[in-house]
């Protein structure tokens, strides 16, 4: 069974430095930066629930092997190096293999409003 974790973010928004756990209680302190980039870091085994955010998700990928998946797509694998773009509004989850850890890149477009989403099945 697969672990549901958070991640740990850290990088500039509005030129401040911003560290924390994101999860769904952190959007009110989110919705205050406006576009960005931030690095990304998730132990092996978890997963971060779907979700979707009217911002475009870039990430690429520096370490480890992170399960991209997208509700109109099928998942993919991404090791270092590895990219994807997530669409604005586009239901996604993000996992990091069992293996090792997951450290990734993220640069958003605009204000970051993170909703989760509660899937049929």
């Amino acid at each position: 069974m697969a672990k549901f974790c958070y991640f740990l973010a850290d990088g500039p928004a509005r030129g401040q430095g911003r560290s924390g756990v994101h999860h769904e209680a952190d959007n009110e302190r989110s919705r205050q930066y406006l576009a960005s980039h931030f690095a990304c870091k998730m132990e092996k085994g978890c997963i971060y629930a779907w979700h979707f955010h009217t911002a475009v998700e870039e990430l690429i990928v520096i370490k480890g092997e992170l399960k991209v998946e997208m509700f109109s797509m099928p998942p993919a694998i991404l090791g270092p190096g590895g990219y994807a773009q997530v669409p604005s509004n586009e239901k996604h989850p993000n996992g990091c293999s069992a293996k090792n850890e997951c450290v990734w890149f993220v640069r958003i477009d605009r204000v970051f409003d993170s909703k989760a989403v509660q899937l049929p099945y």
